[in-house]
């Protein structure tokens, strides 16, 4: 473990060569990270723009280990966003139902963010829904950035269920603000 600790503090300043060589010598020493060592190179790579070598890391671990987690698979799910490959997305989407492992929010935001670069508005409004149904709310840039795209392309239904969402998240915010002040 302190390896991990190593490698993500390597990462989060900068120094991913550092990490990475850190990373390789834990792989030489067969040392045993349960699959964070690889989380943390996965998200370290997207951070510092490596995609492909996320996407890479990402293939290897799946070849090699059997262990999932929420963690791992958004780790691997931002990577295979950040490279464009949309057979990746879907295995490992199908891999969280498998699993049963219930997605996250940043499980979410990530496919929704993916979703929208790809311009599949429909699936990010699915999503989006799924998202709000979880009980997760959504980000309000990203919301309206989405209500947009779809009253460009005439989704005004899906749209509108997107506003009423937004007003929801919004409502939450301020109820406790509002139990506070007012009598209700």
């Amino acid at each position: 473990m302190p390896y991990c600790f190593l490698m993500d503090g390597l990462s989060k300043a900068g120094r991913l060569d550092e990490a990475r060589v850190v990373f390789k010598k834990m792989q030489e020493k067969c040392v045993k990270s349960n699959g964070y060592a690889h989380s943390i190179m996965i998200s370290a790579f997207c951070r510092g723009g490596c995609f492909e070598d996320a996407k890479q890391l990402a293939r290897d671990f799946e070849a090699k280990y059997d262990k999932y987690d929420v963690v791992l698979l958004n780790s691997m799910l931002c990577a295979y966003c950040r490279t464009g490959d949309m057979e990746s997305v879907i295995h490992v989407m199908r891999k969280l139902d498998e699993l049963a492992i219930s997605p996250d929010y940043n499980t979410f935001h990530i496919l929704i963010k993916y979703f929208c670069k790809e311009k599949m508005y429909m699936l990010a409004y699915r999503t989006m829904v799924d998202m709000h149904k979880k009980g997760h709310q959504p980000e309000e840039e990203l919301c309206s950035s989405l209500i947009f795209h779809l009253g460009k392309m005439r989704a005004h239904s899906e749209a509108l269920c997107l506003q009423h969402v937004k007003d929801i998240a919004k409502d939450r915010c301020a109820m406790p603000f509002m139990r506070k002040f007012f009598i209700f």
